[in-house]
């Protein structure tokens, strides 16, 4: 692993792309054709602000053409929000692999439906006006075609439960269809971008919504916030058990807040925690083996971080970087139709 390159390349235009969001990237891969009047010119925004908070991809591969928007949120929702992102394209059918990404993301469709299924539940869901991918550890598989607006929002677990609540439970581990929670003030979001023309407006209605749910901080309960925080931070080998003891929390009320709260067990989120850490890791090539990357981060041997990576990707550390030769190989696409 030590010769291998980090998941990022420049583009015709000497830009840089890098593992985007999952939700971007559920069609801005393999086999696009992208007509130049879908452009967006972030420079054209009157927003200030909002420009220097926005990072433009757009690249050129093989097969792929493409074009997709990230936005920092705003200094107040640092804490409770990952980005804001947009992304647009059209296309043949294609089918690629999805990684947990540790986070919740919440989509808006334009055009195209996606049919989705999860490796955990093997279900297939189409999905069409909005969806919610929840906070998982293992992979999604996703297929969509012809032209396609996705607009949406990442949020971090304790972001989730201040929008949804103890839902967070329902869509834990899965993609599911929005319409499953009837959630009227996302609905009625949805409605408002659709009239919205221009993507700054989109933009402004997605932060002030965010804001309203998000500004005040986290809602639910505070031991809830400073375990997350402790169990995301690298430390080695950690039993759940030792902490609340170290602690003085009591084990099964922590399994219970966190279930209701985040929507998995301490375990899995720290499980999910530490893959995004060897994620990251690997993708940047910050380490040079797994030996040394699985000892790094608290693994009990090498197979157990492969194990979990596999899981969470679809495939192992190797095979996945051996994908930088393009977009298309960097997202995991299975094949095109």
């Amino acid at each position: 692993m030590a010769n291998r390159r980090p998941i990022c390349q420049k583009n015709r235009k000497g830009c840089y792309f890098q593992w985007l969001p999952s939700a971007i990237l559920k069609y801005a891969v393999t086999q696009l054709t992208f007509r130049p009047d879908y452009y967006v010119r972030i420079e054209a925004f009157d927003n200030t602000d909002m420009r220097k908070r926005a990072t433009v991809y757009t690249t050129r591969c093989a097969e792929v053409d493409w074009q997709a928007v990230s936005l920092r949120p705003p200094e107040a929702l640092r804490t409770l929000v990952h980005s804001v992102w947009f992304a647009n394209g059209q296309g043949r059918a294609i089918r690629a692999l999805l990684p947990a990404t540790g986070c919740v993301d919440v989509g808006f469709i334009f055009d195209a439906p996606l049919i989705t299924r999860s490796a955990m539940s093997n279900a297939i869901e189409p999905l069409s006006n909005w969806w919610i991918e929840g906070l998982t550890q293992s992979f999604i598989e996703s297929m969509t075609s012809g032209p396609t607006t996705i607009i949406g929002f990442r949020l971090y677990p304790m972001g989730a439960y201040n929008l949804f609540g103890k839902d967070v439970v329902s869509f834990s581990d899965q993609l599911v269809p929005g319409s499953l929670l009837n959630n009227e003030n996302v609905e009625r979001l949805y409605g408002n971008l659709l009239e919205a023309s221009e993507l700054q407006k989109r933009f402004q209605l997605l932060e002030t919504f965010l804001m309203r749910y998000m500004g005040t901080g986290f809602r639910g309960d505070p031991q809830v916030a400073y375990t997350a925080m402790k169990l995301a931070t690298p430390s080695g080998h950690l039993k759940i058990s030792d902490f609340c003891r170290d602690e003085g929390i009591g084990y099964l009320r922590l399994v219970r807040i966190f279930r209701e709260q985040l929507g998995v067990t301490p375990k899995r989120y720290m499980r999910i925690a530490r893959f995004r850490r060897a994620f990251n890791a690997i993708a940047s090539g910050a380490l040079s083996t797994c030996a040394d990357l699985a000892s790094e981060l608290g693994y009990y041997d090498q197979s157990h971080l492969i194990r979990d990576f596999r899981q969470m990707t679809g495939c192992a550390p190797r095979e996945f970087l051996g994908r930088a030769d393009s977009l298309s190989q960097s997202v995991a696409v299975l094949d095109a139709h």
